[in-house]
């Protein structure tokens, strides 16, 4: 309530209220404003119907601000301009509501006769790249964008080198990034860090090399995201001195590495059997650099690689100490690790501490893992477990416990277990299935060795069978004799006499 002598809200007023509002985030209140002020009889205009619709746009609530525009349009006193277009469109863009947005520009151009300005282009045209319709905006670019006589900017360039990168056309991405650079556009940081990361992950490492002096000659300093987007390149492509020497390049450069950069780079150490200078780094970067789970996991899976587990088991500890929370993979990487290094007790203890963190479920991973590495009866204890506990088994799984089966000479519970396989769908390794077949064979049960053939048919007609056996002149069986000698198994258990 206004107090006495108060002069009532104008339009000023309830515009300015309305765009705070809607700039902070409390979209409830700026619609309520709007009401008030509708309800005044003071009639908004283009400006503040366009703060409250970008208000709900930039919170990812684009139905209601289509809602608001259209009463905006019913009410007939206000009409949209292209900035308010181009809120809405950038709205839908951004939800990659494509078509939406596509048929918001038709109406703006043909019904309203407005143009569309560079912005709105330029976000039909992210959106398309970002909705993996990369050749539509390439073609939105040339059909519609230039025809209607908007030049293209570094923004528009970079969302289709981006769009590009990420179809993996590589080739195409340079052939725009040079097209840019003929048009004597000037790439900004956002730009040269599209290009090179997508050059580092298409392996072409030597080209992102390239740009980079390029962007050097220019007098562009190297940021932290293209030094690490660098390192991770080489380190995936297996240059792994060459991504240290460039982090020592970066630091004397003055660009501090950040938790990503110590993270590629100890990682990919730890896989590469350099467990030394991955902890080299890790006990360096301790004090400043925040040490998160996925660092501490992949200094734990190299030591396990080299079977120190003791030194793994520490530096788990260690981790809980810190206040680090363990995870699944995790515990899984040091279970693999006490079984690599045969010390199935101790994997036996991790499995039951994984059970009493209250953080972490078992999962299919953590069941193959244990029981690929433990004896028969308790894999399948487990194997019943994981079932109770909604976890499917899949290929690793049953081919652990099929083969721990007929080496221990149990054909038959090996056969129901192969069956079972397949009746859930799974069609399982030739090898797997070969191995079942020839011993089902050899103890004259050609009768379930037919069975096994149809079902796995049924499953996969395309499916090979790889039998452990011979032809006569001592080498392997090719596809078409495999198929030949699984026929005749099947031909002869229909007139065999199964053996109980």
């Amino acid at each position: 309530m206004l107090h006495s002598g108060t002069p009532p809200p104008n339009q000023h007023a309830f515009a300015s209220l309305i765009d705070a509002l809607s700039k902070s985030n409390r979209l409830g209140d700026a619609a309520r404003a709007l009401e008030l002020m509708c309800d005044a009889g003071i009639h908004p205009d283009v400006v503040t119907f366009t703060a409250l619709i970008r208000g709900f746009c930039k919170n990812r609530m684009v139905e209601r601000a289509w809602e608001i525009f259209q009463e905006m349009i019913k009410s007939n006193r206000c009409q949209p301009d292209c900035f308010l277009y181009g809120v809405l469109i950038d709205g839908y863009c951004k939800e990659l509501r494509m078509d939406r947005a596509l048929e918001l520009l038709r109406e703006m151009r043909v019904e309203r006769r407005i143009q569309p300005d560079v912005v709105i282009y330029n976000s039909i045209v992210d959106g398309l790249c970002r909705s993996n319709r990369f050749l539509e905006a390439w073609k939105f670019l040339d059909e519609t964008m230039v025809r209607q006589g908007c030049s293209p900017t570094v923004v528009t360039y970079t969302s289709l080198i981006r769009g590009a990168c990420k179809a993996k056309k590589m080739k195409l991405a340079m052939t725009i990034w040079n097209a840019m650079l003929e048009r004597k556009i000037q790439p900004t940081i956002v730009s040269y860090s599209v290009i090179i990361d997508g050059l580092s992950k298409a392996g072409r490492v030597y080209d992102a090399y390239r740009v980079v002096r390029e962007m050097e000659t220019l007098g562009c300093e190297l940021n932290v995201v293209i030094y690490t987007t660098l390192i991770d390149g080489l380190c995936k492509s297996g240059f792994l001195d060459d991504a240290y020497a460039l982090y020592r390049i970066m630091k004397r450069s003055g660009a501090f590495p950040n938790q990503r950069t110590y993270a590629t780079l100890i990682d990919t150490f730890c896989r590469n059997d350099r467990t030394e200078t991955a902890l080299g780094l890790f006990d360096h970067i301790r004090d400043y650099c925040p040490l998160d789970v996925a660092m501490y996991t992949a200094v734990v899976s190299g030591l396990c690689r080299e079977r120190r587990l003791d030194d793994a088991r520490a530096l788990f500890r260690e981790m809980r100490l810190a206040g680090v929370s363990a995870d699944t993979h995790a515990y899984n990487v040091l279970l693999h690790g006490a079984f690599r290094s045969g010390r199935s007790e101790e994997a036996f203890r991790i499995l039951e501490e994984l059970g009493d963190d209250p953080g972490c479920v078992a999962n299919l991973l953590t069941y193959n893992t244990v029981i690929a590495g433990c004896c028969l009866e308790s894999g399948m204890v487990l194997f019943y477990e994981m079932r109770q506990r909604g976890i499917a088994p899949d290929f690793a799984t049953y081919s652990a416990l099929i083969d721990r089966l007929l080496g221990s000479g149990e054909i038959r519970r090996a056969f129901d277990l192969c069956e079972e396989m397949l009746a859930s769908g799974l069609s399982p390794p030739s090898g797997v299935l070969g191995r079942v077949v020839a011993r089902l064979c050899w103890s004259r049960r050609g009768d379930l060795a037919a069975k096994l053939i149809e079902m796995a048919m049924a499953v996969d007609d395309t499916a090979s069978f790889s039998l452990p056996w011979d032809d006569e002149d001592g080498a392997a069986q090719d596809e078409d004799s495999q198929r030949e000698e699984l026929g005749s198994i099947k031909d002869g258990a229909m007139q065999e006499e199964p053996v109980p």
